[in-house]
């Protein structure tokens, strides 16, 4: 149905206590609570390893999932117009974050 997981936000010394979720669920599962059970079991996975922060880097304009971090206490951070390039567009990235202490 669905799966994620956590890496490193970036690759530098100073950054090993941020982690960065990506979070994929089947086309057919989307609004059935998978995403929100997958991001709180990671959530909470990465408070028991002592990790201090994540982040979701949102791509584009999605509003589920928005509302998916949203609803698990990320709050938005920032916005990077014309960040990546997809399928020939130009896309945003939204960066969301929440403390994990």
């Amino acid at each position: 149905m669905g799966f994620c997981y956590a890496s490193q936000f970036r690759p530098r010394e100073g950054y090993r206590y941020t982690v960065e979720d990506s979070i994929y669920v089947r086309a057919d599962c989307v609004g059935h609570g998978v995403g929100k059970m997958l991001l709180a079991e990671l959530i909470s996975e990465c408070q028991a390893r002592r990790c201090h922060s994540m982040v979701a880097c949102i791509c584009g304009v999605n509003v589920p999932s928005v509302a998916l971090h949203a609803s698990l206490g990320f709050r938005e951070a920032g916005l990077l117009p014309e960040a990546g390039n997809k399928f020939g567009e130009w896309l945003r990235l939204l960066i969301m974050h929440r403390p994990l202490q």
